[in-house]
């Protein structure tokens, strides 16, 4: 999903992607879920990730599963990566909308970033499901890769450098 206006308030609604056909603009008019301009968006995308400081780090969760965002950014952002932010239910993770607010405090993020929500279950399985933000448009393989890129970034505790590896030959 890719914010289209910029500085764009976060006054989305839950689960408003999966109302969207690919090509679509949001209820809200914040949201645009189209997989060909995402992925000529993502060919520009850096390929450095790493876990914000600020994911929330109660051991165990206060509840279980986590909700998280992948916010992708363009190389030449001023970013120095992508990032993954996770909040449990009692610390902002109760909606990927909501957890937008609190990876950025204001509910404003650029023009250009890529954002897709996931869901981390009591079992610790990443799950791709985000209504507001990924609805049934999202470039192919870009879920199953952010899942990989977490692994490794949980894993390393770093940042961990994962091209897109089949974003110039992958079909939309």
């Amino acid at each position: 999903m890719d914010i289209e206006v910029a500085q764009a308030r976060c006054d989305i609604q839950q689960a408003e992607g999966y109302d969207v056909g690919d090509g679509g603009t949001s209820a809200s008019g914040h949201l645009t879920f189209n997989k060909a301009v995402e992925t000529q968006m993502l060919k520009n995308a850096m390929d450095e990730w790493g876990m914000s400081s600020r994911c929330c780090s109660c051991p165990p969760h206060c509840e279980p599963g986590l909700c998280g965002i992948a916010v992708i950014n363009q190389k030449g952002s001023g970013h120095c990566k992508n990032i993954l932010f996770e909040r449990c239910k009692r610390h902002g993770g109760n909606g990927h909308q909501n957890t937008l607010v609190e990876y950025t405090k204001s509910g404003r993020v650029p023009a250009g970033t890529l954002l897709y929500g996931y869901s981390v279950n009591a079992e610790g399985e990443f799950r791709p499901n985000s209504g507001t933000f990924n609805g049934y448009s999202a470039p192919s393989g870009l879920l199953d890769l952010i899942g990989e890129v977490r692994a490794k970034v949980k894993r390393s505790s770093a940042v961990v450098r994962m091209a897109i590896p089949w974003i110039d030959s992958e079909p939309v």
